[in-house]
């Protein structure tokens, strides 16, 4: 059994200065540039969540999400998106297949 010898233990934490690179702003940031051709604006789902940009044009209509990291959680957030950035720093997108939209219609309705 631990006995405690003080009823309270003081501890002094110097302040600290923390910088966090926020990566997905600057994704958003350059997919705008990217895109300049369309006005954006960010989406809230029925379910109070917010994607960071949303447009339509014409007939396509998108709704993008950016990540900073590629990570299993991450990419399933996003997974619907199918929108990248290429090594030359431009953005390529592909056709989500079938089966995942099928997938992600009930989760973006919260069901």
């Amino acid at each position: 059994m631990e006995r405690a010898h003080v009823d309270v233990v003081w501890r002094e934490i110097a302040a600290r200065k923390v910088a966090h690179e926020r990566v997905e702003a600057q994704l958003v940031g350059r997919y705008r540039v990217f895109r300049s051709d369309v006005e954006m604006t960010s989406f809230v789902t029925p379910t109070g969540e917010r994607a960071d940009l949303y447009y339509r044009d014409g007939s396509e209509t998108a709704v993008i999400e950016a990540k900073s990291l590629s990570t299993h959680g991450k990419v399933r957030e996003s997974v619907a998106c199918c929108a990248y950035r290429s090594a030359d720093d431009l953005f390529e997108t592909e056709e989500a297949p079938d089966e995942r939209r099928r997938h992600m219609h009930p989760v973006w309705h919260g069901r």
